[in-house]
């Protein structure tokens, strides 16, 4: 079994989120349950000056400036702007096609 669509915010990256981690990887690991290192992605907002690096089942985690998550961007600054710009096209892409009715 797998865990799936799971997001974890906190406070502190070096601190608060590497602990929720390993809290997360212990109860899923006690029920048979595996968080894929590999489709795992850490944003970390505030836009730090070094990248913390984070490891689960002693593989390291992509920390990347924005995910998607159930079909939502999220960016490191809070900005939505991908997702709009995302929105956007879908919805004149759909607008191309009633023109033509």
């Amino acid at each position: 079994m797998y865990a799936d669509d799971v997001a974890l915010q906190a406070d502190s990256p070096d601190d608060d989120l590497a602990v929720l981690l390993g809290i997360i990887h212990a109860g899923n690991s006690k029920y048979g349950l595996h968080i894929n290192a590999a489709k795992t992605e850490v944003v970390v907002g505030g836009r730090p000056t070094t990248l913390p690096t984070f490891k689960l089942a002693g593989k390291e985690l992509l920390v990347t400036d924005n995910f998607k998550y159930l079909g939502s961007f999220f960016a490191d600054d809070g900005s939505m702007k991908r997702e709009m710009d995302v929105r956007n096209v879908r919805a004149q892409a759909e607008f191309r096609h009633f023109q033509n009715v």
